[in-house]
């Protein structure tokens, strides 16, 4: 039988994604996570091309490691044109062990 491969340890097994990855000032932007320890906080940050924060929230992630059912959104109304940055730390399964990390993804406001 063959055994599943080892996750790479280079961040955790987890998925985020923003939709749209790009939009008008004005346009609000979806957020999901999956794949993290179920039933655990997870931190969103949204940064501005100046690195400023300009979102922060926090989520408890459902009995799936998912914030899906929160339809965490932010609307970029009165922000400037230019690349965000989405940021979220949680904890995730690697080798048996939990471990924080965080998962980063960038978007964009023309």
């Amino acid at each position: 039988m063959r055994k599943p491969p080892l996750y790479s340890g280079q961040g955790p097994p987890a998925k985020i994604s923003i939709n749209p990855s790009e939009g008008g000032v004005g346009t609000t932007f979806y957020v999901n996570a999956t794949g993290f320890v179920a039933n655990t906080p997870i931190k969103v940050e949204i940064y501005s091309p100046h690195n400023a924060l300009v979102m922060f929230r926090t989520y408890t992630t459902d009995s799936r490691g998912s914030i899906g059912y929160a339809n965490v959104s932010w609307s970029s109304a009165g922000q400037n044109h230019g690349n965000y940055l989405l940021r979220i730390y949680g904890t995730y399964r690697q080798d048996k062990k939990e471990k924080e990390d965080f998962l980063e993804l960038q978007f964009r406001i023309k």
